[in-house]
């Protein structure tokens, strides 16, 4: 499983898994939030994980988050 990371300049962090399923995607998500949590990274506001789905494309999983 890949997981693609987008930092803004604006200080957003977008967490995005491009394919598998959403249990395992939520999951892996959500621990790269808590290693970046156990490395002193503090967010003052973490999105809800969504699952997305476009016409005639693939699923994805994501999530923001404000530094």
């Amino acid at each position: 499983m890949k997981m693609q990371i987008i930092i803004g300049l604006d200080g957003s962090i977008k967490l995005t898994v491009a394919n598998g399923e959403f249990e395992p995607a939520k999951a892996a998500i959500e621990q790269a939030i808590n290693g970046l949590r156990m490395e002193g990274i503090d967010f003052s506001e973490v999105g809800e994980v969504e699952r997305h789905r476009h016409d005639n494309q693939h699923e994805h999983t994501n999530t923001n988050v404000n530094v």
